[in-house]
């Protein structure tokens, strides 16, 4: 129902613009028919279609079933009003019988660009076969005919594999100032018009309006030219600013990005290796793709760019898109359900979703030999029409996506469900938050039992000197020499486990510091865990799943850290060999990775070598500046890996000491920690008392002594 409503609003609304310029053009113009004839048909031959579309819009509401007219209007509307891909087609086809002369041959041109736009692939290759028999190779349209042919074969490949994308905002602008659109404020850099030093002769003659992105963060510059050769096509050229404030002669990228086709709006990631362009070559579906490569360091070339497919391109051109440096947002610009002088403006997630295009015949698009008016069919081309519209179907705000965007394929490694509801997202939430809440309450009582052993122990040393030094003074009053000895001994047995204890009392408070200090640390971890956990519910509720799925992997990712940190810290603090081997293994570790960066250092100076050698046999002036510029680059990636190196000579470092420091206190620690288990285990009955060391008993005897030397008596 709703496809029909929107059918009929298309329709009323091309009515109204047929009236609405037949009644302009009467009212302001007051020209005869014949003289409104020749003006449309002088634009047309011009192939100034904007202009003759309301002379013919006219013309055709005075003779709607005049072939030659309606044919007309339809090339018109083809070029000037882009929202309805269908209504040009209607106009034209109706009548590829009836045309006489020039007409009767481009008609299967044009309609060929119309099938095209409305993805319509096979039914545009038979038209751009047709006409091509139809006309000499010479023909100034059979070259086009074939471009768009092979852009139609491109198109149904790229359809067989699509996915749908979140758009969060689109905008209609004008061409002159659309990229104005774009809000780059966490983005990098800007976009402006093309500065002058960057324009050669041939840029300046044809005066067209370019547009350059200009990084924060790097000091070359990637753009697009007609060269300073004489040239018909467009190319992508860089320059390097120098350290004097200017900049490097122009380099041209290679063949790689560069084709016998235009190449335009050039942007490259703050990581120096990531580039989006768009081309007509290439596999282009129609006009500019926008395309990514990657520079290849062991090549020192770009790879094999890669189209970024529907909905992103489309048979329009689509241009100028640029990321943020974490590749989770984009905005870009397109053709797309346009109309004349103005381009529509997105603003999407870079992570795509599968909609219900799995639900479409898209095989339909490829299939040879097709009834093109199956229901099917029409309803894929229908289908895929509104879709490359790219309507708004997301609220979330950028603000919110803070975190690399995961892959859904990662659900599983975090047991979340492909399509989680509400409730299970709620359920995962909280059931991470609690068991790293229960892991801090095991630390936080691990802390507890080595402050209740230190207070034991503080308390038994006290008890035992106090008992030790009345002891001696009762040994110096005693007049029998044997009782006499006996306190003694039973003093010093008294002081010197009074000592004993003393010591272990202050490893124990050691040990407390060591674990108080941890807890504070994982206690503002919990917090932050907490308060994200907070955020994530509250996305649920808003039935922002998506984004709370995002969110909540990150969460996870949180609270597993700090599980595992707490287990390290506990094993470190309490002697528990198992640090010993955590520590070896990370040491392990990192020589792994110096040798990896030893080898990637090795074979940069390799390409060094070979650059150097080159520049040394070149005579070409372009050639080794681009050869010295190489150079420079492989010095900074060397500077890179040698500072990565010495960074992880400094873990190991690190690590050494760390482990050493451990190995020295372990034994100490160690044994001390099997009474604090006892008292976490609640067995501080367990723990050794007064009796074990054998004291009590030294005092009965003493009694005892006592009591038979008084009856001696």
């Amino acid at each position: 129902m709703i496809d029909l409503e929107k059918n009929i609003i298309k329709k009323v609304l091309a009515t109204f613009i047929i009236l609405l310029f037949s009644f302009a053009l009467l009212a302001q113009k007051n020209k005869s028919d014949d003289e409104v004839i020749i003006e449309a048909n002088m634009l047309f031959n011009r192939k100034e279609y904007p202009k003759a579309f309301p002379l013919y819009s006219h013309l055709l509401s005075l003779h709607s079933k005049d072939p030659f007219y309606s044919y007309r209007f339809g090339v018109c509307l083809l070029y000037t009003d882009r929202r309805n891909p269908e209504a040009p087609i209607k106009y034209m086809k109706p009548f590829i019988n009836d045309l006489e002369g020039e007409d009767a041959l481009m008609v299967y041109y044009h309609l060929g660009v119309a099938n095209h736009q409305a993805y319509r692939f096979n039914e545009a290759i038979d038209c751009f076969a047709e006409f091509k028999e139809k006309v000499s190779p010479k023909h100034e349209y059979f070259y086009y005919a074939d471009k768009y042919e092979k852009m139609c074969r491109n198109g149904i490949l790229l359809l067989q594999n699509v996915s749908d994308l979140w758009v969060q905002k689109k905008y209609e602008a004008s061409l002159l100032n659309f990229f104005k659109s774009y809000d780059l404020s966490k983005f990098g850099g800007r976009i402006g018009p093309k500065p002058e030093f960057l324009k050669t002769k041939i840029d300046k003659k044809r005066n067209e309006f370019d547009l350059v992105f200009v990084s924060n963060s790097s000091d070359e510059i990637y753009y697009s030219s007609y060269g300073a050769k004489k040239s018909n096509q467009r190319d992508i050229y860089k320059v390097k600013k120098m350290s004097d404030g200017t900049y490097s002669k122009p380099i041209i990228l290679s063949k790689n990005i560069n084709t016998e086709y235009d190449e335009n709006y050039p942007y490259l990631l703050p990581d120096g290796k990531t580039l989006y362009f768009c081309s007509k070559g290439h596999n282009s579906m129609g006009g500019y793709d926008i395309f990514r490569s990657n520079f290849d360091e062991k090549t020192q070339d770009w790879s094999k760019p890669v189209n970024l497919d529907f909905a992103i391109n489309t048979p329009f051109d689509d241009i100028l898109f640029i990321t943020d440096p974490m590749q989770k947002y984009a905005w870009f610009s397109s053709y797309r359900n346009s109309n004349d002088g103005n381009i529509m403006v997105y603003m999407v997630r870079i992570d795509k979703r599968i909609d219900d295009f799995d639900k479409m015949n898209m095989e339909l698009i490829a299939a040879k030999n097709i009834d093109y008016n199956d229901a099917k069919y029409l309803k894929t081309i229908e289908f895929l029409q509104n879709k490359s519209n790219l309507d708004v179907n997301s609220v979330v705000e950028e603000e919110e996506e803070t975190v690399e965007i995961i892959a859904e394929s990662d659900n599983k490694k975090y047991n979340i469900p492909e399509n989680p509801t509400q409730k299970q997202l709620e359920d995962i939430t909280y059931m991470h938050v609690n068991s790293v809440d229960s892991t801090m309450n095991d630390f936080r009582k691990k802390r507890d039992a080595v402050n209740l052993l230190f207070e034991l122990n503080k308390t038994k040393s006290e008890e035992f000197d106090k008992r030790g030094n009345e002891l001696k003074a009762k040994a110096a009053n005693e007049a029998n020499m044997q009782n006499k000895k006996n306190l003694q001994e039973q003093a010093n047995v008294y002081l010197s486990q009074a000592v004993i204890l003393s010591n272990e009392a202050e490893m124990a408070k050691k040990m407390l510091n060591k674990y108080s200090a941890a807890a504070n640390e994982e206690e503002k971890n919990l917090n932050k865990i907490k308060d994200d956990a907070g955020f994530v519910l509250k996305l649920i509720n808003s039935r922002k799943i998506d984004t709370s799925v995002v969110l909540l992997k990150k969460m996870i990712d949180d609270v597993n850290a700090m599980k595992q940190n707490i287990v390290e810290t506990d094993y470190k603090i309490s002697g528990n060999a198992e640090f010993a081997s955590i520590v070896n293994e990370k040491i392990k570790a990192n020589n792994h990775k110096i040798d990896s960066i030893e080898k990637n250092i090795f074979d940069l100076n390799a390409q060094k070598k070979t650059l150097e050698d080159k520049y040394s046999s070149t005579v070409d002036e372009n050639q080794k500046r681009e050869i010295n510029l190489k150079i420079e680059e492989i010095n900074k990636n060397l500077a890179k890996e040698n500072t990565a190196k010495e960074e992880l000579k400094r873990d190991i470092a690190y690590q050494k000491t760390e482990l050493a420091e451990f190995n020295a206190d372990r034994n100490d620690n160690s044994k001390l920690s099997v009474n604090v288990n006892k008292i976490y285990n609640n067995e501080i009955d367990n723990i050794p008392t007064i009796t074990e060391f054998g004291i009590e008993q030294q005092d009965v005897s003493l009694n005892e002594n006592k009591t038979d030397n008084n009856l001696g008596a």
